[in-house]
Order: C-alpha cells, then sequence, then structure tokens
C-alpha cells in the first residue's frame, strides 16, 4: 500500500501527514508525477486498489473501508506469489514454503523431495515398513495402524491404501493378504479371521461402512458353507 499527495503543508507537510494520521505506508510525492490526475478528481482521499497484474480494479473517492478491504482481499486471492523466494511462483513451485531451487522429485508425485515423506518408489504396493519387500509383517504392521496402534512409519497409511480410496480398512488388509499370501478375496477374509484375535477382526470390520461390511460378511458365509 502506498499513498500520494502534493499541495504540502496545507496545513501538513508529508512527514507531519504520516506522524498525524499514523500513517505506516509510503506516501510519495505526486507534484510532478501526476498521479492524482490519473484515477479522475474527487475528495480526499481517493482511494486505488492495483492487483498483481498492474490492473486497477477498485477507485473511489472517500474512505470505505469494506469497499476497500474487498478490492484487496480478491487481488489476495489470485496472486500467484513466491513463498520461499527460490524463484519459483507458487503456482509452479512442487514445495512452494522450502526453498527448492531444482525442484527434485524423485518418485514424480507432484510433492517436491524437501517437503514430500514418502517416497512412492519405496513406500507402495503395500510396503507398509518401506523395506522392500511385501511379507506377513506388513499385513499386521496395517492391521495395527488400522486399530490405531502407535506408529513409527510415517508412510505407511500411504503404502498400505491397497484399494486407493483415500482410506484403509479390512478391505485393503484383505488385498494386501491376497498379494503377500495369494488366495481369492473370500480365503484372504478367512485367514484374516483365522490370523487376528476375535476383537481385532470385530473391530475392523467395524471400520467399513455398512454396505461394504455386510457385502464382506456374506461372501465369507457363502465360503464356510
Amino acid at each position: 500500500m502506498v499513498g500520494a499527495g502534493f499541495d504540502w503543508n496545507q496545513p501538513y507537510s508529508c512527514e507531519e501527514w504520516a506522524s498525524t494520521f499514523g500513517i505506516t505506508y509510503p506516501l510519495l510525492d505526486d507534484s510532478n508525477t501526476g498521479i492524482y490526475s490519473l484515477f479522475g478528481v474527487g475528495y480526499i482521499p481517493h482511494n486505488v486498489v492495483i492487483d498483481g497484474d498492474g490492473l486497477v480494479i477498485y477507485s473511489a473517492s472517500g474512505h470505505n473501508t469494506n469497499g476497500i478491504t474487498t478490492a484487496i482481499d480478491e487481488a489476495l486471492s489470485y496472486l500467484n506469489v513466491d513463498v520461499d523466494q527460490d524463484g519459483i511462483l507458487d503456482g509452479d513451485d512442487n514445495c512452494p514454503e522450502v526453498y527448492n531451487v531444482q525442484q527434485e522429485d524423485i518418485d514424480g508425485d507432484g510433492d517436491g523431495d524437501l517437503c514430500d515423506l514418502c517416497n512412492n518408489l519405496v513406500f507402495t504396493g503395500g510396503d507398509v515398513d518401506g523395506n522392500s519387500s511385501l511379507d506377513i509383517f506388513d499385513i499386521l504392521f496395517l492391521v495395527d495402524i488400522i486399530l490405531g496402534e502407535p506408529n513409527t512409519y510415517v508412510c505407511a497409511e500411504e503404502a498400505g491404501d491397497i484399494t486407493q480410496d483415500g482410506n484403509i480398512n479390512i478391505l485393503d488388509v484383505v488385498g494386501l493378504i491376497q498379494i503377500v499370501l495369494g488366495g481369492n478375496e473370500q480365503q484372504a477374509i478367512i485367514f484374516s479371521e483365522d490370523a487376528l484375535k476375535p476383537s481385532q477382526f470385530t473391530q475392523l470390520m467395524s471400520e467399513l461402512p455398512k454396505g461394504a461390511r455386510q457385502f464382506t460378511e456374506t461372501k465369507k458365509t457363502i465360503l464356510l458353507k
């Protein structure tokens, strides 16, 4: 924000305008630049808001606080800035709050390496512990995570989302069992029930939406018959 004025000392000098009215933004000397005439002649003050593209989006005499604030908020809403000052505008920066000129993104997920905790080339397809192998431990770790047990693997939920629906539940456990141990979905359901404590299996089933839970339970019942 800046201000402009002329005819100083009638009654205030530039410095006196600032001190008298508590102005903390720059005041330009408009005696020779003619800024005032660009926006028409009106009452003092005449307020102008210019957006990041140099377009005037507000110009009015008087002091309409709401109008000025609305115009400023509008300009800020689409202002493309460079918060981390790495030379890459936020709209194109894969790590907008972390200085990363090179924009490295080893796993190609759109998040720069410096702000991406999870390397999707490692934590992927059920590799919950990120040790580059899929085994029974990944299944048990995934169960613990779903049941709310302490988790030291920061990317486990991302790796354990076998169904890729943004949630982890027994369907992901079943899918991971199939990947690790083979068999069909029904056999994986029975395996999970046999391998887990009854309370664990019941809680896992409760994590499912009602429709999916009924569908899963029905398939298990048919197989057992």
